[in-house]
C-alpha cells in the first residue's frame, strides 16, 4: 500500500515540476531566408529558447531531398547529416538560457518551388525524454528579387544559376525603357584569371547573328555558368551548348554546367535575332563566366561590344546576300582564275607594257552596297593601317596596303585571312583605274605564284 502511494507521489512531483520548470517554457524557432536560388548557400539559424538544461540533448533539422547541410555553429554538439536530416547531439549539454546553432545549407536542387523545413529538439529531464518541435518553415527555391538581393549574412553564391526543366529556348525582351536594368554584377564573387573571348558572325536569316563565346577554363571542374544580358528587342536561341543547359530568363542568356567537361577550352554559341524595327547596331552588354573553385565562387567579366547587323561578322568579307556582299566572292573567284591563267600566259599580251602606269597591289577585305565606317573594319580585324575605299560596280570596296610586289600583297592577304577575314583577296590598280591582277602582273613584269 505504501509503495503505490510513493509512486503516485513521485509521478505527481514530476508532472508539477514539468509544468513549472519543464518543457512548457522551451520553444524552438527558426530563422531562414524567404527564398534562395538553386545551387546557392544560405544560413539556417535555429534557436532553442529557455533551454536551461544540464544533460543529454539532441536537435534534428530535416531538409528537402537534394539539400545539403554542413555544420556552422554547433555549440560543441556532435554533427551528423544522413537521409535529409542533420543532427547535433550533446551528451552533457550545459545551457543556462537560449541555445542558438547555425547550419550552412546548399539548395542543391533543379526543380523550383516551395520547400518545407522542420526541426525537433529532444532532451532528458528528470530521467524522462521530452521533445519540442519547431513550427514548419517554408522557403521558395527559385530566382526572385529577394533571392538575388539577399541578406549579406545569410546567402552567398556558390555555383550554378537557375536550372529549369522545360525552360523555353527563346524569349523576346520587351522594348521598354527601365531604370531597373538587369545586371550581372555580384560583389560577393572575386575576379578570376580565366580568359574568355566573345565574337559574332553571320546568322542564317536576316537580322540574325551568331554569338560565339570561347572559355579557356584550364583544369577547373564542377559547377559553372556563362551569361549575357539579352539586348532589348532581341530574342536568342541556342546553337552550341558544349554540354550545358541553355535558357533565356530574367533578361539573360544562360549556359549552365552542373559538371564542367574535361576539355580545357569551352565553346558555346547562340543565335541573336533582333526585331526589324530595332536599329542596325545593337549593344551586347558585358558577359560573365562564373564557376566554383575550392568552394569559392569566382567570375570573369567580358567587356561590352557593339553588334552591327549591317556588317555582322568576323567573316565580313565572305559573301552573304544579307550583307549585300555577293560581289565580293564572285570577284575573288575571278581573281583566282585570272591568277591561274596568268601562270600559263606570262606575257602573251605584249601590247601592255610596264610603262603604261603606276601599278599597285592591294588586299580587298570587304565590299558592301551600303557604306560602313572604316573604324568598324579596323576594330574587327585589328588593323592599324589605313583602310582605302573605292566605289566600283555599285559596291563600296574596302582595301588595305599599297604594294609594288604581288608577293607582298599575297603575304598580307594571308595574314588578314588568319585574322578572320576569310574572303580577302588581292586586287590591283593602274594609277586610279582598277584592273585585273593578270593585267597588273603583265604590266609590272611579275610572275604569278601559288
Amino acid at each position: 500500500m505504501i509503495k503505490p502511494l510513493i509512486i503516485l507521489f513521485n509521478t505527481f512531483v514530476v508532472f508539477l515540476f514539468s509544468i513549472l520548470f519543464g518543457d512548457s517554457a522551451i520553444t524552438v524557432v527558426g530563422n531562414f531566408p524567404k527564398s534562395v536560388n538553386p545551387g546557392y548557400d544560405f544560413v539556417a539559424e535555429i534557436t532553442v529558447k529557455e533551454a536551461k538544461l544540464d544533460g543529454f540533448a539532441k536537435l534534428s533539422f530535416q531538409v528537402p531531398k537534394g539539400f545539403l547541410v554542413k555544420e556552422k555553429e554547433s555549440k560543441n554538439g556532435v554533427f551528423a547529416f544522413k537521409k535529409n536530416v542533420a543532427t547535433l547531439t550533446w551528451k552533457a549539454l550545459k545551457s543556462k538560457g537560449d541555445l542558438k546553432v547555425k547550419f550552412l545549407v546548399t539548395a542543391n536542387v533543379k526543380k523550383i518551388g516551395v520547400k518545407k523545413l522542420d526541426a525537433k529538439f529532444s532532451y532528458i529531464l528528470n530521467n524522462k525524454k521530452m521533445a519540442v518541435t519547431m513550427p514548419s518553415a517554408e522557403i521558395f527555391v527559385g530566382e526572385t528579387e529577394e533571392s538575388i538581393i539577399a541578406p549579406v549574412d545569410t546567402i552567398k553564391k556558390i555555383a550554378i544559376d537557375n536550372i529549369k526543366k522545360n525552360s523555353p529556348d527563346t524569349m523576346v525582351t520587351k522594348v521598354t525603357v527601365s531604370a531597373d536594368k538587369p545586371s550581372l554584377d555580384n560583389p560577393i564573387e572575386p575576379n578570376s584569371t580565366i580568359v574568355c573571348n566573345r565574337t559574332y558572325g553571320n546568322g542564317r536569316k536576316p537580322n540574325e547573328v551568331i554569338v560565339e563565346v570561347s572559355i579557356a577554363k584550364g583544369s577547373i571542374t564542377g559547377f559553372a555558368k556563362y551569361q549575357d544580358l539579352l539586348p532589348v528587342g532581341c530574342k536568342a536561341k541556342s546553337v552550341a551548348t558544349n554540354g550545358s543547359s541553355f535558357s533565356v530568363a530574367d533578361g539573360k542568356v544562360k549556359f549552365v554546367w552542373v559538371t564542367l567537361p574535361a576539355d580545357e577550352e569551352l565553346k558555346v554559341s547562340y543565335a541573336l535575332e533582333k526585331m526589324p524595327t530595332m536599329p542596325l547596331e545593337i549593344l551586347l552588354d558585358k558577359g560573365e563566366f562564373s564557376y566554383l573553385e575550392k568552394n569559392q565562387s569566382k567570375k570573369t567579366s567580358l567587356p561590352s561590344m557593339v553588334i552591327s547587323y549591317l556588317a555582322a561578322t568576323p567573316s565580313i568579307a565572305n559573301v552573304d546576300s544579307r550583307l549585300n556582299n555577293t560581289k565580293q566572292t564572285n570577284e575573288s573567284k575571278a581573281v583566282k582564275k585570272s591568277e591561274a591563267k596568268s601562270s600559263k600566259e606570262e606575257t602573251n599580251a605584249a601590247i601592255i607594257t610596264k610603262n603604261d602606269g603606276n601599278v599597285s597591289f592591294l588586299v580587298q577585305i570587304g565590299a558592301f552596297k551600303a557604306k560602313i565606317a572604316d573604324e568598324k573594319l579596323a576594330s574587327l580585324y585589328q588593323l592599324n593601317e589605313t583602310i582605302k575605299t573605292d566605289m566600283h560596280d555599285g559596291f563600296h570596296k574596302f582595301m588595305i596596303g599599297n604594294f609594288e610586289a604581288y608577293k607582298q600583297a599575297r603575304s598580307r592577304r594571308d595574314e588578314v585571312t588568319q585574322s578572320g577575314c576569310n574572303g580577302a583577296f588581292v586586287t590591283a590598280y593602274n594609277g586610279s583605274t582598277r584592273i585585273t591582277v593578270q593585267e597588273a602582273l603583265m604590266i609590272s613584269n611579275q610572275k604569278w605564284f601559288k
